[in-house]
């Protein structure tokens, strides 16, 4: 489990552990690598219930900086762009 994800929901459920209060929710992951950092969504996705998220979609974003375009601030990989869009579009 990635350290920083695991610190974040400690201190946040000290507060209150409903987190997520019931609400939709579409979890995204990335990394630098080839990975996208699907250990540490599939840890998310694995707890989102624990904390009373909907989860409605996830999706991870392999090697962020060939398929981001930072300059424009969208994905530049149609087919994981596409693939965001009907996460967030599970939203609705």
């Amino acid at each position: 489990m990635n350290i920083e994800y695991k610190n974040l929901f400690d201190w946040c459920s000290r507060i209150n552990q409903e987190i997520f209060q019931h609400k939709p929710v579409v979890l995204l992951a990335t990394s630098p690598g080839a990975g996208g950092a699907a250990k540490v969504l599939a840890t998310a996705v694995s707890s989102v219930e624990n904390f009373n998220g909907d989860l409605k979609a996830s999706l991870s974003i392999p090697s962020f900086k060939q398929n981001f375009d930072s300059d424009n601030n969208c994905l530049i990989n149609h087919v994981l762009n596409e693939k965001l869009q009907v996460a967030m579009h599970s939203l609705l």
